[in-house]
């Protein structure tokens, strides 16, 4: 499988905002990938910030839907983990939402894809027909200029 090696028992917490109760933060878990539900939970700790009451631990989480690179064939999950999350698609539901509440018309996110699938074409053409960089180019940036 691919990733780090696992924590000690001693360090793994699978709920990583359950890791903050010594702060005494507010706390909150967003299990649900639902975009409104996060957009809620962000509002309320803008809030508490705002108004002076300090920090809120604030935890998405999410499911990935494919392999962590076109390297990851994704195997290990079983298929019925696949479309059970694959029904709560957070963004297919955002435009359900969206649509329902007559915020936006289908078609009208049809044309913002297809406009976006453009911008991203644009910016693949122009990376692959880019010249190579040259060979001293390789480490540029990772350390300080002079």
């Amino acid at each position: 499988a691919f990733g780090p090696p696992p924590l000690p028992k001693d360090k793994a917490l699978r709920e990583q905002y359950l890791r903050c109760f010594r702060f005494d933060p507010p706390q909150a878990a967003q299990s649900e990938q639902q975009a409104r539900m996060r957009h809620e939970a962000l509002q309320r700790a803008i809030e508490r910030a705002r108004a002076g009451e300090g920090p809120t631990m604030l935890e998405c989480l999410t499911y990935r839907f494919r392999g962590h690179s076109l390297a990851d064939p994704d195997e290990l999950r079983a298929e019925e983990e696949k479309q059970f999350w694959a029904k709560r698609d957070p963004l297919k539901a955002l435009e359900r939402d969206l649509v329902d509440a007559g915020l936006v018309h289908v078609d009208d996110l049809r044309a913002i894809e297809k406009e976006i699938d453009g911008i991203v074409q644009d910016c693949v053409d122009f990376a692959l027909s880019a010249p190579e960089p040259d060979g001293s180019e390789l480490t540029r940036y990772i350390w300080a200029e002079d």
